[in-house]
């Protein structure tokens, strides 16, 4: 019987860096994110904005899946919470970096919004973040990413 060969050598490229690993969830927990979730989607559609809010980050808390960030920017911006959603949006492209470019193209526009709001021209990520509600809705422009949510 011939003996067995030594693995063949690993290509010499760069180190593939991956996010770290989430620890796998309970059913309870699981079932509870996604009931989490499902009410923070009925509430965004109904424009509840503030329960919206809530639930995501419950969700996010039990599931640490990376896709709610980025529902946590569209609800933080409808909020007015400029600031905010452009935390949720760096740290979404932390987890999805395929996503990068489109998503740097949103911290570019809102990054430009809230240097115009402060007349001065110079962007403050310390400044306070903008009231949580506004008088009036926010113009969103629909989400042209098409980016898939967490179910």
């Amino acid at each position: 019987m011939p003996a067995a060969e030594p693995p063949a050598p690993a290509a010499a490229t760069a180190p593939v860096v991956s996010a770290p690993a989430r620890p796998a969830l309970t059913p309870e927990v699981q079932a509870e994110a996604a009931r989490q979730y499902e009410i923070g989607q009925k509430a965004f559609q109904s424009g509840q904005y503030e329960i919206a809010q809530v639930a995501f980050s419950r969700s996010y808390t039990l599931s640490k899946e990376p896709d709610l960030l980025y529902n946590m920017a569209k609800v933080a911006l409808r909020l007015n919470q400029r600031q905010v959603a452009l935390g949720y949006y760096r740290e979404y492209i932390s987890h999805h970096p395929k996503d990068e470019v489109k998503i740097q193209q949103e911290i570019e526009r809102l990054t430009e919004v809230i240097e115009s709001e402060r007349g001065d021209g110079a962007y403050n990520p310390a400044s306070p973040a903008a009231p949580a509600v506004s008088a009036t809705t926010p113009t969103v422009e629909p989400d042209p990413l098409n980016i898939p949510r967490w179910v």
